[in-house]
């Protein structure tokens, strides 16, 4: 599978096509600092957003999902939230 991208660039008012390939993309992706770097997620809602659900199900769900608590805050790795929904999948 080719995977790149075609953008056109302005120089002086003549537009010009620059294609980046799944090399270039590669090494554009790993240059971005991870602003993100931790795995994990504090609070229900931090966990909701992640899974783009309301915070209330968080609650409802809370037996079934992996997560810890710190000092009673509700903590969730992302990792274990990623595989708790892969073993969710209806084949």
């Amino acid at each position: 599978m080719n995977v790149g991208v075609t953008i056109t660039i302005d120089l002086n008012g003549v537009p010009v096509p620059l294609t980046l390939d799944a090399a270039a993309l590669a090494a554009i992706a790993d240059a971005v600092p991870n602003r993100d770097c931790s795995p994990w997620l504090a609070g229900a809602q931090a966990a909701a957003d992640y899974l783009g659900w309301p915070r209330e199900r968080i609650y409802k769900r809370l037996r079934d999902l992996p997560h810890y608590r710190e000092e009673g805050r509700l903590m969730f790795r992302r990792d274990e939230l990623d595989a708790w929904i892969e073993g969710c999948r209806e084949r």
